[in-house]
């Protein structure tokens, strides 16, 4: 005997018999409390036998058990039973969470309170295994004694079944839940009529969306309501076919509520519903399908419709040789219908020479994959034939296309034309061929060694991407090939990625090759490289900076012997140029040893620095600008001379550029530049500002000389006027010298003779006045001559040669006005002989302009005349190199009609009758002292980027041949820099384009424009 509410110890044994004598039942005696008062013997045989496993308790503890207790257990004896510890025959906790020695001790306490308790509970076999039991405990009172029978049943099978059903039922319910969810939210339409009536019992929403109904609507509807009465013997058949128990399928057209027709495909499928036979319908609107079939069949009409109106042999062939396609033409060719030429070879319908010809022609096309146009001959007539493999949508090759047309006729000019094609394929430039999805099919020698790719390596499908940055692949996809499709064409720059990973600069066309219905096919491009032509515009903008900063500097030398006044616009002018906080000049004085700083531009937050001081706090320094060194330093606190940094750091410097000039009597200056952030001064930046320094070098020693000798000053004056011609003549050389050349004939080879001819009109018809007054005396006074001289005044027509001799004198004055006009006009547009500033008339110089540009102007065959609008201000005269202002109106209006020229040939002359091209040209006075001419066309106008460029030297949208590039940069350097003046461009796409050019009434004076 164990106690069971304690560790396992032996206290000793107990025992009891009864007698079971007339007992029928052990459980009845149980209950009865009897089974102790029975025979011994039948009372165990009644415990033994039983098969349900029994234990008695009593106190807690396990006193007996019968056999059943034993085999259900699985223990060797009842005396192993017995013995067996608490925690051996029940797990720690029971499945609840709660600890099986405190929920035992409950269900018994339970049980003594009630007389009998069933519970069910997880018991553990003495060999390990848990099983779920169901266990009846009574209490039976026994002499006083409180003892409890346990009935314990083994329900692990019944708690098996119950979880398999309660798995069973979620996941029918979770498969009633998917289906009501697919019901519901299928695209579908699925209903539930009844065979008998043809009327919904119930519908999705698709289904009712689809009609255009409430599901209450749909439900209470007739099917004739909705059902087009051509579809309903289909309806009848649908219902027919579903009652024979069997699926139908059918295409009908039902009628929406806004009445439109709908195109359904219809499943009907016999189904029980509520145990009556419905019809279970799924139907899918097919209206876009039945579209499309519809657009595709018109596709197809207009496809035919373009092979048979191609010219030429249209053809296209598989893999094997067999023609897919074939054009009357060919058919006509061959001498056969197309559907005989349909699935044969070139083999089959030709001679063995020609067919093994061409068969060797399409190898060539499926094997390199490349377009390729070559002639071919059969019998007397020559045919120019081009083949290009065919893709699939997948890019796979599926066979190949070709057009041929007859050139017997043009041969001679076709051999004109290989030896273009032979120059063409040995360029230098880029050529590729891609498809529409920018995947190479095509990359020439050059290209190869721009991108540097080896020969043998296969560029097919190579993608832009590899070529391109991510940007500029962006900006291909996007734009470049989207406008080249619009337009056919895109030009422009960008760059490319060579297989090292250098970035090479490009100037690029992009071409859109379309089919015969406007389908774009592929792309073709030509890629240059102009590495070397954006180094020279890179080094030519850097030029130009240091050009106008000498310009201004040698201008404002040339202008005034004033030192002060040219160091106060160097200062500013560089420190401008080169975007720093302060520079300044200075003189250093070894004497007293002091820095003198004459001249500073600077923030205006920046303390000045004008004046004298110590040069002790500059460490080497002035020993190092006496032997004339150049001190540039990127980062100051890298200096090594410690009190020369200490001074940069006291002035806020981080970085400084100095550049020493000697001066007179030994002293030397300096140019200082400084800047509070780190900075690298490269060495264009010290070439200019040592450029600037021998400037004003030689404004000092001017200056100098000026005060010593005025005749070294005329000189030197005189040297500068020299080169300001010079300058004129280089910047006009670009269009005015052909010009000169022309006024100079004029004015030799036909003024004179105009001259003369002018000169002797007028005695001419005074002479001729006298003869004719003298012949009408002779009529008065002799009114009948003799015959002879009848004769002759008839055959003469005297009557009329009186009338129209006086006209025709008139007429030849005319024309000798008109003469001397244009030379005027042309003399007036040149200025050939005023290289200085003069006061002229601007309205004169855009007048002569219009005259020599009037055959431009004028009414072609083609367009009418373009019309000048001329709104001419009140305007003073104005100083000014009139020979390059005529320059300038001459480069805009040209370019103007550039531009209208162009967009007229797109025009019908319809539109152009409509919308004339037209220039308007205004001249007002800008208060207070400057003048404004605005020059205004109605043309196509220009993009953001190309207007952003417009004064670049050398860019031109022009093709190669038309334009240079360099005339609006000149005009702009007349009008800014030789004039002082404001050139300024407003133009944007489709909105016409406006030059305004403003410049001083009176040189030297700023011109101040809001």
């Amino acid at each position: 005997m164990h106690d069971m509410t304690s560790r396992p110890e032996t206290i000793g044994v107990v025992g009891n018999a009864a007698s079971i004598n007339d007992s029928p039942s052990c459980p009845e005696l149980f209950e009865q409390g009897a089974v102790f008062q029975q025979p011994e013997s039948l009372f165990r045989q009644i415990f033994e036998a039983s098969a349900e496993a029994m234990f008695l308790l009593e106190n807690g503890l396990m006193i007996d058990c019968n056999p059943a207790a034993i085999n259900l257990m699985r223990c060797q004896s009842r005396e192993a039973l017995l013995a067996a510890h608490p925690s051996q025959i029940s797990p720690e906790c029971q499945p609840d969470g709660r600890p099986s020695f405190e929920k035992a001790n409950e269900m018994m306490a339970i049980a003594i309170a009630q007389r009998n308790h069933r519970f069910e509970w997880m018991h553990r076999r003495l060999d390990g295994e848990d099983f779920w039991a169901e266990v009846l405990l009574t209490r039976i009172e026994i002499d006083d004694r409180q003892i409890l029978r346990a009935i314990v049943r083994d329900i692990t099978e019944t708690k098996r079944l119950e979880a398999d059903r309660a798995a069973a039922l979620a996941e029918l319910q979770e498969q009633e839940t998917l289906y009501r969810s697919i019901f519901e939210t299928i695209n579908d339409g699925i209903a539930i009529a009844d065979l008998e009536t043809g009327k919904i019992v119930s519908t999705n929403p698709a289904y009712c969306k689809i009609h255009g109904y409430s599901a209450e609507e749909m439900v209470a509807l007739n099917p004739r309501e909705y059902i087009h009465p051509e579809s309903l013997p289909v309806f009848a058949q649908f219902v027919a076919t579903v009652k024979a128990g069997k699926r139908f399928f059918a295409e009908v057209v039902d009628i929406h509520r806004d009445g439109r027709l709908i195109n359904l495909e219809v499943i009907g499928i016999p189904f029980l519903y509520n145990e009556q036979p419905h019809a279970l319908t799924v139907v899918r609107d097919i209206s876009d399908r039945k579209a499309a079939e519809a657009a595709l069949e018109q596709t197809n009409i207009l496809v035919n419709t373009v092979l048979e109106t191609l010219p030429g042999l249209l053809f296209a062939k598989d893999l094997q040789g067999r023609y897919l396609v074939s054009n009357s033409n060919l058919a006509q060719f061959f001498g056969r219908p197309i559907p005989e030429i349909l699935g044969k070879t070139d083999a089959e319908l030709l001679p063995p020479a020609d067919a093994a010809a061409i068969e060797q022609k399409d190898r060539c096309i499926f094997e390199h994959q490349k377009t390729q146009t070559f002639e071919e001959v059969f019998g007397d007539r020559t045919y120019l034939t081009t083949k290009a493999p065919l893709h699939s949508a997948q890019g796979d090759l599926i066979g190949l296309v070709g057009l041929s047309f007859d050139i017997s006729d043009r041969k001679a000019a076709e051999q004109a034309q290989a030896r273009l094609t032979a120059i063409l394929e040995a360029t230098s430039d880029l050529v590729g061929i891609a498809d529409m999805q920018g995947n190479s099919l095509y990359l020439n020698a050059a290209g190869r060694q721009l991108l540097q790719l080896p020969p043998e390596e296969d560029v097919s499908h190579l993608p832009v991407e590899a070529v391109h940055s991510k940007e500029t692949n962006q900006f291909i996809m996007e734009q470049a090939i989207p406008t080249a499709i619009q337009q056919g064409t895109w030009r422009g720059e960008n760059k490319i990625i060579a297989r090292d990973g250098r970035e090479i600069p490009v100037s690029q066309v992009i071409i859109a090759h379309k089919s015969a219905d406007g389908t774009p096919e592929f792309l073709s491009t030509i890629i240059r490289d102009i590495t070397e032509q954006k180094q020279a515009e890179a080094k030519l903008r850097q030029r130009t900076r240091k050009e106008r900063l000498l310009n201004r500097i040698t201008r404002q030398i040339r202008n005034t012997l004033d030192f002060d006044v040219i160091l106060s616009t160097t200062v500013k002018e560089i420190r401008s140029l080169l975007n720093i906080d302060r520079c300044g000049f200075c003189w250093y004085y070894s004497d007293t040893n002091e820095w003198d700083t004459i001249k500073e531009s600077k923030r205006p937050d920046l303390p000045p620095m004008l004046g004298r001081c110590s040069a002790a706090a500059t460490g080497t320094l002035p020993q190092r600008i006496i032997n004339l060194e150049i001190i540039s330093i990127d980062n100051t606190e890298l200096c090594p001379d410690q009190q020369y940094r200490d001074y940069l750091r006291s002035i806020g410097a981080r970085s400084t550029l100095v550049i020493p000039l000697q001066g007179r009597s030994g002293v030397v200056g300096i140019i200082a530049c400084d800047h509070g952030q780190v900075r690298h001064w490269s060495e264009d930046e010290v070439e200019l500002l040592q450029a600037v320094t021998e400037q004003l070098a030689i404004a000092l020693n001017q200056a100098d000389l000026y005060t010593q000798s005025q005749a070294k000053a005329r000189e030197l004056e005189q040297t500068l006027e020299a080169l300001q011609r010079t300058q004129l003549r280089m910047i006009q050389s670009e269009k005015m010298s052909s010009l000169g050349q022309l006024v100079a004939g004029v004015a030799h080879e036909i003024n004179n003779p105009v001259n003369f001819i002018y000169g002797n009109i007028s005695p001419a018809k005074e002479y001729t006045q006298d003869l004719l007054n003298l012949v009408d005396l002779y009529q008065m006074h002799y009114p009948n001559p003799v015959p002879a001289i009848q004769d002759a005044i008839e055959a003469i027509d005297l009557e009329f040669i009186k009338q129209d001799l006086p006209r025709l004198l008139a007429s030849m004055r005319i024309g000798a006005d008109r003469i001397r006009q244009i030379v005027g006009s042309l003399r007036t547009f040149s200025r050939l002989d005023e290289a200085a500033y003069k006061a002229v008339d601007i309205h004169d110089g855009i007048d002569s302009t219009l005259v020599i540009l009037e055959n431009r102007l004028k009414a072609k065959p083609d367009r009418p005349a373009v019309q000048i609008i001329k709104q001419y201000g009140n305007l003073p005269l104005v100083e000014c190199y009139a020979g390059q202002l005529n320059q300038v109106f001459m480069n805009i209006l040209t370019n103007a009609l550039d531009a209208l020229d162009e967009r007229d040939q797109t025009r019908s002359p319809e539109e152009m009758q409509e919308s004339p091209s037209r220039i308007q040209i205004c001249t007002e006075l800008v208060e207070p002292d400057a003048v404004a001419i605005r020059i205004i066309d109605n043309g196509p106008g220009m993009p953001e980027s190309v207007k952003n460029r417009i004064f670049d030297p050398f860019f031109t949208t022009k093709p190669i041949g038309k334009g240079t590039g360099i005339g609006m940069s000149i005009s702009y350097q007349i009008v800014t820099e030789n004039h002082g003046g404001i050139l300024e461009c407003i133009s944007a796409p489709g909105e016409g384009t406006e030059f305004i050019i403003t410049i001083p009434r009176r040189q030297g004076e700023p011109v101040n424009v809001a």
